[in-house]
Parts: structure tokens; sequence; C-alpha cells
């Protein structure tokens, strides 16, 4: 879970107790994780200014989607995002769903094993 106006983000068990605390330097907004990949895919919109003033160490950035390690908790890799103004939520989508979606292909569907 994010806490953007502390500059942290909290790694909590199931039960929502808090596992590990590490600082983050952005404004984060929403995340998604795939297990298969081993990804945590975190929503960075650009901080507004009325709060650069309330956080140390915060700039004005680009909004993105970071891949970050669940390993490492080290950055993978990052896509910039353009025509919106910020990232409420992040969702890991399997591919054929999100490659149906793009290309408005026939229904898919899905079964459970």
């Amino acid at each position: 879970m994010f806490d953007s106006g502390k500059c942290t983000i909290h790694i909590d068990d199931p039960g929502w107790v808090l596992k590990e605390e590490s600082s983050i330097r952005r404004w984060s907004r929403g995340a998604s994780v795939s297990e298969y990949f081993g990804l945590l895919y975190a929503g960075i919109s650009k901080t507004r200014k009325r709060y650069l003033s309330q956080i140390s160490n915060q700039t004005s950035t680009n909004i993105v989607v970071q891949a970050l390690s669940t390993e490492t908790r080290t950055l993978v890799g990052s896509i910039a995002l353009s025509g919106t103004k910020q990232v409420n939520n992040v969702y890991v989508v399997p591919k054929k769903i999100a490659l149906a979606l793009l290309l408005l292909d026939e229904p898919l569907v899905l079964s459970r094993k």
C-alpha cells in the first residue's frame, strides 16, 4: 500500500499486518502484482503543485507505470502515460484478455482450470 503523503510503500501480509516499509520519492497511485513475472506495477501520478512544498525530495514528474521486482524491490522499467491527469488504479490483465480488448476480437470464452 502506498502512503504518498509520507513517501513510503507499506508491504503487508494477508492479514494487513505491516511486514516491511520502504521509501519512495514519487506520488504513487494504484498497484498490481504479477506473480508470474514477479513484478509490482505501480502507477505514478504527477505530484500536484500544492503538495510539492509539503513533501521533501519530491518533484513534479511525468505520469508513468513503473515495474518493480518483487524480489529485489528495484525498478525494472517504466512506461509514460499520455493524455491523462493522474493514475487511480493499476490492474494486471492476462495477455489473452488484453489482446482481445485491444483488437476488439470475437467474444473471448474463458475456462477455469
